[in-house]
């Protein structure tokens, strides 16, 4: 994904209708574990200088979506829960977190915008 220019990107108040689409495709039974304030929600956006040629964006970071192969994954796979629908719950319980989730709490970090994950991750 591309990441936001350190020298140029700007601060933003986040408004009610992008936290509650924040939240959902963090999803609702996992969004509690970000620790975000949302009332004073603030994320950043590309505005563009002489560094980054105007984009607003300078260099990349990575997204990850890893499955751990946690003991009770294991333990479905060996009993023949192989469906993807259960692996995935599964999964998700055992600490496994999308490419959404991961670039969500990168933006919250304040390395990407919300444009820019969209734009990688297609939900």
């Amino acid at each position: 994904v591309r990441t936001l220019c350190a020298d140029c990107k700007r601060p933003y108040r986040s408004d009610a209708a992008e936290i509650r689409q924040i939240q959902a495709y963090y999803g609702a039974d996992y969004v509690g574990e970000l620790e975000v304030d949302w009332d004073n929600l603030t994320l950043f956006r590309a505005e563009g200088c002489e560094k980054c040629h105007g984009s607003g964006y300078r260099g990349r970071i990575a997204i990850h979506e890893l499955l751990p192969a946690s003991p009770e994954l294991i333990d479905a796979v060996y009993h023949g829960e192989t469906s993807a629908t259960q692996l995935f719950k599964i999964g998700q319980k055992t600490g496994m977190r999308t490419l959404m989730q991961d670039g969500i709490a990168k933006m919250l970090q304040g390395h990407i915008d919300f444009t820019q994950l969209r734009k990688v991750v297609v939900t």
